[in-house]
């Protein structure tokens, strides 16, 4: 666990260094679980309900069908461990340990090996303009007057970032 804590920390100080624009260039989204599209599909949308089972079809928007396709092939597995998991939230979950550095690096690694393991997620990242892109995004999915922060403030979004930003250093 130290060697992902201290990656993840290397990165997250790359992403200290950068700006968010947060919606300010319009080219990035609300990325949220009832987001559409790209937006809806770089949080860590579950495809089961509390009880663990599928969601119908019928529970996602159109905008969210495609990039729901794009979990639903496959369970993630992550790297170095013997385990599937049912999608992302469902792994981070399972894992967490409810210390904030540990818990943090747990999702780092997370969301490493979802872009590693849907390449179609990264793909469609890139083409909408790559970091920049991501550096336009918010976090903000429920009422504003709750704890998620914009201005490169939200601890999802520089975990995002950091994951990205090591995916384009190794891959």
């Amino acid at each position: 666990m130290k060697q992902i804590i201290a990656t993840y920390e290397k990165y997250l100080s790359k992403v200290s260094e950068l700006t968010f624009t947060n919606l300010s260039l319009g080219i990035g989204t609300n990325i949220h679980a009832k987001g559409v599209g790209l937006g809806y599909a770089l949080t860590n949308p579950t495809l089961t309900n509390k009880y663990g089972k599928f969601h119908p079809e019928s529970y996602f928007s159109e905008g969210t069908y495609s990039y729901r396709k794009l979990f639903k092939s496959k369970k993630l597995s992550l790297t170095g461990m013997n385990i599937e998991f049912i999608d992302a939230e469902n792994a981070y979950q399972l894992l967490k340990t409810g210390n904030h550095k540990e818990d943090n690096a747990i999702m780092f690694i997370i969301i490493i090996n979802k872009f590693v393991s849907y390449p179609e997620l990264y793909e469609r990242v890139n083409q909408k303009g790559g970091l920049k892109y991501l550096l336009d995004c918010i976090h903000q999915p429920v009422k504003s007057k709750d704890w998620y922060y914009t201005n490169g403030s939200n601890g999802f979004m520089k975990i995002l970032v950091a994951a990205y930003l090591f995916i384009q250093d190794n891959i």
